[in-house]
């Protein structure tokens, strides 16, 4: 079965709701092309997003649209490539591989559109992904292969004096890289598919705590603000199903979780990504498809100033990828689900 995945924009605004009411977030297509366009990290004047020719549904090539110029692309020819949603300032942190080969992190300078590599320690023979970036420090992924059976480590190093900081080791349990920003970094841990939990990590103090799980269901789809908000979606299992529902959150680092909406009946999501609006406000970057036909949209939604949402929407693959069986910018080869 081939899936469709396209970008696209939601301009629904809604206040803030109370835990018990429903709430639908209705897409409105940004990218609608029939090529496949997944996993989109935003700035006000840049759109970065992965992009494969529906023939060849594995080909991910990165893509940036500046506001006012053409798109480039900025991986080589014969490698894949895709973002964690994640700008840090002018850089772009994402990851690429060869077509068979090992992830590997990369920098991008969208104004200079040059790609460096990460300093020494970051890359090794190993499989480096999901990179986050927040000046100083990068969040990332390494395992032994591209295999979900190969227990990630979530690893916090230092740019500038090559430190690191194991976060957590999976081998045990699936571990989801989240978010990184200032002084926080969150990621999701599921000992079993229907209880996953939110964890945050104070990198002044050097300790971690597990966010409250009020209704102990799956927690997945986790990103973090440089304030220590943290955003998340919720259900009973992060395995897609025709009957699942939905339901975001913003927990912030002090006082109660606040209920922002949900997704319509057999909707999910993979990927949370804020970004911090000039306003003040927030705007969160997150993946919406269909769990009965495999259809894919983009999406984002914008918390205003604590007291109104507004959602955008963008794609991510049919079987709820970072939030557990399919990762987005995964492949399925003979039955295995790779990175």
């Amino acid at each position: 079965m081939r899936y469709r995945r396209v970008l696209v924009l939601v301009a629904v605004v809604a206040p803030v709701l109370a835990a018990g009411t429903a709430s639908a977030v209705v897409p409105v297509k940004v990218r609608a092309t029939l090529r496949l366009e997944i996993q989109p990290a935003a700035l006000i004047d840049h759109l970065a997003y992965s992009e494969a020719p529906r023939a060849q549904p594995t080909r991910f090539n990165l893509f940036v649209k500046p506001t006012t110029a053409a798109r480039f692309r900025v991986n080589p020819a014969g490698t894949v490539a895709f973002t964690s949603g994640s700008i840090d300032g002018t850089t772009l942190v994402f990851w690429q591989r060869t077509l068979l080969g090992l992830g590997q992190i990369k920098f991008l300078d969208l104004i200079s559109r040059v790609v460096t590599n990460p300093p020494a320690g970051v890359n090794t023979p190993r499989h480096e992904t999901n990179p986050e970036l927040s000046g100083e420090w990068l969040a990332f992924t390494r395992s032994f292969r591209r295999a979900l059976s190969s227990p990630r480590r979530l690893i916090l190093h230092h740019l500038t004096d090559s430190s690191q900081r194991l976060l957590d080791v999976g081998t045990d349990a699936y571990v989801q890289s989240g978010g990184l920003a200032g002084n926080y970094v969150a990621w999701t841990r599921c000992r079993f598919l229907n209880r996953c939990n939110s964890w945050l990590y104070d990198i002044a103090a050097a300790n971690k705590r597990r966010l409250p799980n009020p209704l102990g269901r799956s927690q997945f789809a986790v990103s973090v603000t440089s304030d220590g908000t943290v955003y998340y979606a919720e259900s009973g299992t992060i395995l897609c199903a025709p009957r699942k529902i939905v339901r975001f959150w913003r927990q912030p680092l002090v006082g109660a979780r606040q209920f922002i909406g949900r997704l319509a009946r057999g909707r999910d999501t993979a990927v949370t990504s804020p970004v911090l609006l000039a306003d003040g406000g927030v705007e969160v970057f997150f993946d919406r498809f269909d769990c009965r036909t495999g259809a894919a949209d983009s999406t984002s939604s914008s918390f205003l100033r604590r007291r109104r949402v507004r959602f955008r929407l963008r794609a991510g693959p049919p079987a709820c990828p970072r939030s557990g069986a399919v990762p987005p910018s995964s492949a399925l080869v003979g039955g295995q689900v790779r990175l």
